[in-house]
């Protein structure tokens, strides 16, 4: 099957869901938008959203500093400093225009096609302690939310568990 008769299935897939949405519309039935799932602590109890970052008497690689959430140059640099300290690896930290970000390794060691070697990718994913399924091609993305950059900060650290779980979005 080729590219673009998978675009064009896609479209129709899409254009029928539509026509559904605006069909139980009209004939009053409810829609199932997506709902938030706030964060939780380690425990699973619903915390507030995080603004900083802070790990306090922990040492190594600027920990003892606080880190806004919201500057993402900050979390940037952070991610890189707390994952170097533990591997010992180089690793790229690119944000997104949305805000979001992608930890990845640097350019010298992608492939010609710009993804990572799977030596690499997995090297990634158990230096951040996350399910395989998790990363992409082209490295770990992080979306434009401050639970979830706490999370990724904490495992970058290697806190185990993690004191703030991300927020999740679910259609019920």
């Amino acid at each position: 099957m080729n590219y673009s008769r998978i675009q064009k299935l896609r479209n129709q897939r899409q254009g029928d869901h539509v026509q559904g949405l605006f069909e139980k519309a009209r004939r009053g039935d409810p829609i199932s938008t997506p709902s938030v799932k706030p964060p939780r602590d380690a425990e699973g109890n619903w915390v507030a959203w995080p603004t900083t970052f802070e790990r306090a008497g922990m040492g190594d690689a600027n920990s003892d500093r606080t880190t806004d959430l919201n500057d993402t140059a900050d979390v940037q640099y952070r991610l890189r400093a707390a994952l170097f300290a533990r591997t010992r690896n180089h690793y790229s930290v690119l944000r997104d225009r949305d805000g979001g970000m992608r930890i990845t390794v640097p350019k010298a060691r992608r492939g010609r096609d710009g993804t990572i070697p799977p030596v690499e990718r997995q090297r990634l994913v158990d230096s951040l302690g996350i399910p395989a399924h998790q990363s992409r091609a082209d490295g770990v993305y992080i979306p434009a939310d401050t639970s979830w950059r706490h999370e990724m900060l904490s495992r970058a650290y290697g806190d185990n568990p993690q004191p703030v779980r991300a927020a999740h979005y679910t259609v019920a």
